[in-house]
């Protein structure tokens, strides 16, 4: 090989090495943009879990075997109630959560003894007053 021969080869390699790089760097920053943002919804998730299992904890003096399972309840239906985000349509999505806590409060029925089913029954009602009218309490 010539000495310009050597030259072109070279840049042709250093191209070649350039174009497969910038067309994988795009790729592999969207795949980190996409995992953080997986990584941030299961973090709020965890938090929310975290956050209805205290307090049901708390109030509701649950048993380990209880726990466990009202832990899975209450993942199972935050994680489908926060898919009910991408939902455009309101009445679609409002049934849709209707539905869920329906099933959840179906499903804590046969976890929790009759006297917690009550008391959790009375927070969530509570709950959702308080949060449907903020100045419930204001005069």
């Amino acid at each position: 090989m010539k000495h310009r021969e050597k030259i072109l080869y070279f840049i042709s390699i250093n191209m070649a090495f350039l174009f497969i790089f910038s067309c994988i760097t795009p790729l592999s920053l969207c795949a980190q943009s996409k995992k953080t943002k997986e990584d941030d919804k299961e973090s709020v998730i965890d938090s929310k879990v975290r956050d209805e299992m205290q307090w049901m904890q708390q109030i509701l003096g649950l048993s380990d075997a209880q726990y466990d399972k009202v832990n899975i309840v209450t993942y199972t239906y935050i994680r489908q109630s926060d898919s009910s985000e991408n939902m455009r349509d309101m009445q679609v999505r409002k049934a849709f959560l209707t539905q869920c806590t329906k099933k959840k409060d179906a499903d804590l029925k046969l976890i929790l003894n009759a006297d917690q089913y009550k008391t959790y029954l009375a927070k969530k009602d509570k709950k959702h007053t308080t949060a449907r009218s903020p100045f419930v309490h204001s005069y």
